[in-house]
């Protein structure tokens, strides 16, 4: 059978009949408008492969025999009676790429076990303030420790580092943090913490910011500002599988 001219007008029943030349194939059929431009083609086939090879094999066979390029989201292929059901398996065709300048969104992924907060303290020793910050994910726990300057500004560094402490000792990274920076900002008419880290590991420099409203306990909202900067870090974390401490 002989191939096409490059240019010529496909011609439907030519076809039509090399794709029913494939193995699998029971049967096919070519749609083309007034224009001579292939709009779809459905073909049928006896196989235990997935309807996307059946379309690939009809695709290049096109290519070769007929010099034809036609858009694989125009093929449609229903594989009758494979071996595993004995019904009809139908393919959907993957989702047309995103052209320039299109938003493509994405379904979010699934929800990942959260950081959780046990206790939050501080401790004053004559000109010292001591925080200690107790975290806990899946079962396992841990406590960080902080000492600063006992006043208003040392007491959110020192819960600040500790809640870092207290992360370090759940997860299994090499991740080391320099000393956070923070700032409370009034937007509208509420107060927010906002601290920014700064980290380095095997990759390099990172940085990372979190906030939270600033609620009645100062100190947990500086806890918590600082879990918001490294929620997703977190997940990206292995946890340990043990610690090697008592938590009292």
């Amino acid at each position: 059978m002989s191939m096409m001219k490059p240019g010529s007008t496909p011609d439907a029943a030519f076809l039509e009949s090399l794709i029913q030349g494939i193995h699998e194939v029971s049967g096919c059929r070519v749609m083309v408008n007034a224009a001579g431009d292939i709009t779809e083609i459905h073909v049928t086939a006896v196989s235990g492969r997935a309807p996307r090879l059946i379309a690939r094999d009809v695709d290049s066979l096109l290519k070769v025999k007929a010099d034809v390029e036609v858009d694989h989201r125009k093929i449609g292929v229903v594989i009758a009676d494979p071996p595993s059901s004995g019904q009809l398996l139908i393919e959907e065709d993957p989702p047309p790429e995103p052209k320039a300048g299109e938003l493509l969104i994405e379904e979010p992924p699934r929800p990942q076990e959260r950081v959780l907060i046990q206790k939050i303290s501080v401790s004053h020793e004559e000109n010292e303030v001591r925080a200690e910050v107790s975290l806990s994910i899946k079962g396992q726990k841990s406590v960080g420790e902080a000492v600063d300057a006992d006043t208003p500004s040392g007491h959110l560094s020192a819960l600040v580092r500790a809640t870092l402490e207290s992360l370090l000792l759940l997860h299994d990274t090499e991740t080391r943090f320099s000393d956070p920076q923070f700032r409370i900002l009034t937007m509208g008419q509420e107060d927010i913490f906002v601290v920014y880290l700064s980290a380095v590991d095997s990759s390099g420099v990172q940085s990372f910011t979190g906030s939270a409203l600033v609620q009645r306990d100062t100190r947990k909202t500086a806890v918590m500002a600082t879990l918001s900067a490294l929620n997703r870090v977190c997940g990206v974390w292995a946890p340990r599988s043990s610690l090697e401490f008592d938590i009292h």
